[in-house]
């Protein structure tokens, strides 16, 4: 739900930043598909996998891109996301 404090805190206390869901999504991806940017910004600070696919092929940038989240995109981009 984009409480990226929260969420550090669960990354500190030893949840993987690549944790997945049923179908493949790994947090980063759903915060990316959410337009969650800070949560975003956290994840990608504990180093969560950028170019992980879930298991229907999309990556966090392209579900950014296709629900108009330019700024996730862009700190994606930024952060070595394949384009």
């Amino acid at each position: 739900l984009g409480d990226s404090r929260q969420l550090a805190d669960l990354l500190d206390r030893g949840i993987a930043p690549d944790t997945v869901d049923k179908q493949g999504n790994s947090l980063l991806i759903l915060a990316a598909r959410e337009g969650q940017l800070d949560a975003v910004d956290t994840l990608l600070k504990y180093r969560a996998r950028i170019d992980y696919r879930n298991l229907a092929g999309d990556s966090a940038l392209m579900l950014a891109v296709l629900r108009g989240h330019a700024a996730v995109a862009e700190k994606l981009i930024e952060a070595g996301a394949a384009v």
